[in-house]
């Protein structure tokens, strides 16, 4: 849509000289950079929690760095590192933590990375009285069952 503007308003000529290099640097983003990117992502998240998916986000920036430093020479301070070491850990520590306290109850237990109670768990540790977050046994308001 941008080229066909330029073009109306006569930005395009002459036509700019655009070099192999450029060219296949172009062609790459728009492959591995976008159309493989994104189906492997689509096809992860049909096959695995979004939470563990969704950490690529973060840790793209690290990866980014790293490639630039080792492919071009480019200098990484010592904030930039210290930034990607805490994104790192971050990323760890969200991926690593597998329990969850429930809410007001005071107690924990295990709960899957879907949201749903493991096996082992009873249902009613899933479904919490909403005034008072006590365990609502079959009574009072309840909030809808995790479990899929």
């Amino acid at each position: 849509m941008l080229l066909l503007c330029s073009a109306l308003i006569g930005e395009l000529h002459p036509l700019p000289h655009v070099s192999l290099r450029a060219a296949g640097a172009i062609a790459y983003l728009i492959v591995a950079g976008s159309l493989i990117a994104f189906t492997s992502y689509e096809w992860l998240l049909s096959r695995m929690p979004a939470t563990k998916i969704s950490s690529f986000a973060y840790v793209n920036p690290v990866v980014a760095l790293a490639i630039g430093h080792w492919v071009a020479g480019e200098h990484i301070g010592l904030r930039t590192f210290l930034g990607a070491v805490l994104i790192l850990a971050s990323v760890v520590a969200i991926l690593r933590n597998k329990t969850a306290e429930y809410p007001n109850s005071g107690r924990r237990g295990k709960v899957s990375c879907h949201g749903s109670a493991r096996q082992g768990d009873d249902e009613r540790s899933t479904n919490l009285d909403t005034e008072s977050g006590k365990s609502a046994g079959g009574t009072g308001d309840r909030l809808p069952s995790l479990r899929q």
